[in-house]
């Protein structure tokens, strides 16, 4: 990519969009985010407000309606919290919808009660079954790395395409790279163009959960805080953390942060063994999945891929957890390319796909930024499928039976599939 036309064209299109985001500013709130809560009778909806709402709320019903201060039901009062950072303004706004029923079709509209402002009315469909001992089939899309640029757009679109397939979406990290000038680094972040990201995917993340984990474009003002206020996750730590779990319809997800201290005598390590032990000892059967945004096996021709002693602390601290519990699949983005291995552990090939005993690792930093796919391999490693794509572009995870997934990578410029692949279900110890 030409570093110049990169510039312009990114300073081009946060012109136009600012211009709209700043109109849509003015007149309410913006940027809704669905996400789950852990409760599977919730929706959570975030979203933020320039000027602080007097009474906010998040209206929701069975039947379309318009948005209005004299509605009484289904009403969620919604908590505010203030952008403090350095350079940034405005408030994040947050409310849970419950008592919902399963397979169930939700309108909603947030907004405060006080000024009458609101927003668009939008919708959202509850899972077939709210039992986590019930597997019913469903789809999710999984991608990091995305941005906003042209193939940002494109996954946008691509994804938008196939949302009535979709139970949820997945951003493992590196959001908006609102911490980047053009191609240079910008410390306290941009946040002009962290709300024109919010405002690309809108179409998907106020329809469906938006699920995230945390990447090192995130680090905004030198802390989590924006991306924490942003992307309210479930979690037991009160929003301090940006580690978390959570179970959907059979699967039980597991988020870490590759962003902040793994060792073994930190915090986060020690939630993640005992969320890990607890699960397995509970769930002997049951898959689990886990997402975070730096890789464990990667073999693109990038840093954290190649000598980085930061990734072999990573696998020292961890990768025996993943190991030990039986940590089925693990996706992750930050390298720019996508990958899949073979069940791998210790670098070493261990069963098939047919017969893991191991994890599976599947790298997805394909969303689409400013940085570009990366453009080199390194030389084969042992533990590698075979299948590396430098494409833009995302994967779908469907979640078949107690027995079987279904893996997809779909390429952003034809929109169709070209890795597809039948994981089983697999027992390493």
């Amino acid at each position: 990519y030409n570093k110049m036309y990169i510039s312009s064209t990114l300073f081009i299109s946060l012109f136009i969009v600012g211009l709209c985001l700043t109109q849509t500013q003015a007149q309410g709130p913006a940027s809704q985010v669905l996400a789950l809560t852990g409760d599977p009778t919730q929706m959570r909806v975030s979203w933020y407000s320039l000027k602080k709402p007097k009474a906010p709320v998040v209206q929701y019903s069975l039947e379309a309606f318009e948005p209005s201060s004299s509605l009484q039901d289904n009403l969620a009062i919604a908590s505010i919290e203030q952008y403090t950072e350095e350079t940034w303004k405005g408030y994040s706004v947050t409310g849970v919808m419950d008592q919902l029923t399963p397979m169930t079709t939700y309108y909603y509209s947030v907004g405060d009660k006080a000024t009458n402002l609101w927003s668009d009315l939008a919708n959202f469909t509850t899972s077939p079954s709210f039992s986590n001992d019930t597997l019913v089939p469903y789809t999710f899309a999984i991608f990091g790395d995305m941005g906003v640029c042209t193939e940002e757009v494109q996954t946008v679109n691509n994804i938008v395409s196939r949302m009535d397939q979709l139970a949820f979406a997945v951003h493992i990290g590196d959001i908006a790279y609102a911490d980047l000038n053009g191609l240079e680094p910008l410390v306290l972040g941009n946040q002009t163009v962290w709300n024109i990201f919010l405002e690309q995917i809108r179409p998907i993340s106020s329809h469906i959960p938006y699920m995230t984990a945390i990447g090192n474009h995130d680090i905004l003002n030198l802390e989590s805080g924006i991306y924490r206020k942003t992307f309210n996750m479930p979690n037991s730590n009160q929003g301090v953390d940006t580690w978390y779990s959570y179970d959907y319809m059979g699967v039980h997800f597991v988020v870490v942060s590759t962003e902040h201290t793994y060792l073994a005598n930190s915090t986060q390590h020690a939630w993640l063994e005992n969320e890990l032990r607890t699960y397995r000892a509970a769930n002997p059967d049951g898959w689990l999945i886990m997402y975070a945004h730096r890789p464990v096996y990667c073999s693109a021709h990038f840093p954290w891929c190649e000598e980085d002693p930061m990734r072999y602390i990573y696998i020292d601290s961890v990768e025996y957890l993943y190991q030990q519990y039986n940590v089925d699949v693990y996706i992750s983005g930050h390298s720019h390319v996508y990958e899949r291995t073979l069940p791998v552990y210790k670098g070493e090939v261990r069963g098939t796909y047919d017969a893991p005993l191991a994890p599976v690792h599947l790298v997805v930093g394909t969303g689409g930024n400013q940085e570009g796919i990366l453009h080199r391999w390194q030389d084969q490693p042992v533990w590698s499928s075979g299948v590396r794509l430098l494409e833009a572009g995302f994967g779908l995870m469907s979640v078949i039976n107690s027995t079987n997934l279904h893996w997809q990578f779909i390429d952003d410029a034809t929109n169709t599939v070209t890795d597809d692949i039948i994981l089983t279900k697999g027992y390493f110890n």
